[in-house]
């Protein structure tokens, strides 16, 4: 929880504060992950509306059609691990990390909606699945990230302050 702001008295870790980030573990979960990474493509197509064959391009490559029909094989052990970030039991987040090869895996579908927006619910969820993922796979973890990445390396220097990082420039990262 730390990180998130109390919507009733704006600290950062009020004992209060009714969210929660868990792992998805339902059909319900799941379908709530679902929804939350199809309003997060919409959003994406309305943001980058002038480049939407972009978007497209990068939904299709990443096969989000066959994932969110499949959602318990592609984020579940072993393969990965769906969270959801609940607000007095209300869904207004979701992230996940998965599997890429046999020593990575990678941060994905981290969303939440603009009526949730500037609660620190993103850093937290981002901080929670940087925890997750330092249990799961300390020592052997190193965080890649390109140079616009800043706030990712920032969290994750603050969750595990000994991890390593290594820069790469793909050329597909926004400036933004």
């Amino acid at each position: 929880r730390a990180g998130v702001l109390c919507n009733s008295c704006g600290e950062d870790d009020c004992p209060t504060m009714p969210v929660t980030i868990t792992p998805a573990l339902t059909p319900s979960d799941y379908a709530a992950f679902a929804s939350l990474v199809s309003d997060y493509a919409a959003w994406c197509r309305e943001r980058y509306r002038d480049d939407t064959w972009f978007v497209d391009q990068v939904f299709g490559h990443q096969s989000l059609a066959s994932e969110l029909e499949d959602l318990p094989l592609k984020y579940n052990p072993p393969k990965g691990r769906a969270f959801l970030a609940r607000e007095d039991g209300v869904v207004c987040g979701c992230g996940a990390y998965r599997w890429i090869g046999e020593a990575a895996v990678e941060m994905k579908r981290l969303f939440i909606p603009e009526a949730f927006a500037g609660r620190g619910l993103g850093r937290a969820l981002c901080e929670a699945l940087i925890q997750w993922a330092v249990d799961a796979f300390a020592p052997h973890l190193c965080l890649t990230a390109s140079m616009t990445d800043a706030v990712l390396i920032d969290l994750a220097v603050k969750v595990e302050p000994g991890i390593e990082g290594v820069f790469i420039d793909t050329g597909y990262h926004s400036p933004e």
